[in-house]
Formats: C-alpha cells, structure tokens, sequence
C-alpha cells in the first residue's frame, strides 16, 4: 500500500477512533483508572480534579469543587482540629480504594448509560476485597462522562449511597447544619 493510501485510510479510519473512545464504557474505564492514580483520599484538590476531568461531567465536577471548597474553609475554621468532612476513597465503595476494576456492558438509555464495574482492593497484607459498584454517566456536549457513583459494597463501614449525596452530606455539615 503506499503512503498516500495509507494516509487516507488513516484520515477516514480518525473519526471511528475517536468515537470509539467516546463511549459509556471507555469512559467508564478511563475514570476508573484516573481514580486508582490517585494517591489521597477525600475529596481530591485541583490537581486531584484535574486528573478527573476528562471522565467527568459538569455536574460532577462542580460538585466535586464545591465540597473541596465547603471542606476547606470548615477545616480553616475548626482550626485543624476535626477530621475531614469526607474521608478515603470517595469514589469506590470501599474506603481504603480499590487496585483493579473491569467495567461490565454499559446500558444506554437516550442520554444516560448506566456501566456496572466489578472492583477490588488488595491491601497490604494481601486480603483481596471485591464488591461492585455502578457508574452513571451523562451525554455532555464532550461526550459521555461520569456523573455519579452509585456505591454497591453493601457493607459495613463503606460508603453507602452515591457519591453525589456524600457530596451533599459534605456540604450541609461543613455549614453545621
């Protein structure tokens, strides 16, 4: 084949890819793998978010940004002197995080797609923990993006709920109410 050949069937060939990328379950992946990158718990700071955004929906992330924000001034304010409004991996079930996660088939619904993932985490001394938890991702204008976490682990001292009402919870208690 010669190179001009080549280019075009690569030319014709990008847009294909790029959609590719673009959906629920790539997405879907991508965040998980964002979230494992991450190296502190609680609600992450800007840098934290940064490495989020690509995964993430508007919604998510000005929520995210205004519980850093709520959780900041309510440490400023106590001083130091309480623990975080929102503690561990906020993103996962499990607080200490999770090492591996496998998205399963995603299921659309006009502009929401639910992906379910099987996650776990394998702690220090080598106890393996699996549990599952859902993603609901929107259609934004930049495609498909997280837009929340329904946690799954069912368990004792995890996180119950989804990501977006702990968000909440963050925010009405960094105002004492």
């Amino acid at each position: 084949m010669s190179r001009g050949a080549l280019f075009a069937l690569l030319v014709l060939c990008a847009p294909v890819v790029a959609k590719a990328a673009d959906t629920p379950k790539a997405i879907a992946d991508g965040f998980y793998q964002a979230v494992i990158s991450l190296e502190e718990g609680g609600i992450p700071d800007s840098a934290g978010r940064a490495r989020l955004m690509p995964f993430i929906s508007p919604s998510l992330a000005r929520a995210l940004a205004r519980a850093n924000e709520a959780e900041l001034a309510y440490a400023h304010n106590s001083r130091h002197a309480v623990p975080p409004l929102l503690e561990g991996n906020i993103f996962v079930s499990l607080f200490d995080g999770v090492s591996a996660a496998s998205v399963g088939h995603c299921v659309l619904r006009k502009t929401q797609a639910v992906c379910p993932a099987a996650l776990s985490y394998r702690n220090a001394g080598g106890r393996a923990y699996h549990w599952q938890d859902k993603l609901v991702l929107t259609r934004s204008e930049d495609g498909w993006r997280v837009d929340n976490v329904v946690y799954g682990g069912g368990v004792p001292f995890t996180n119950q709920g989804t990501l977006k009402s702990n968000l909440a919870f963050a925010l009405v208690n960094a105002r004492g109410r």
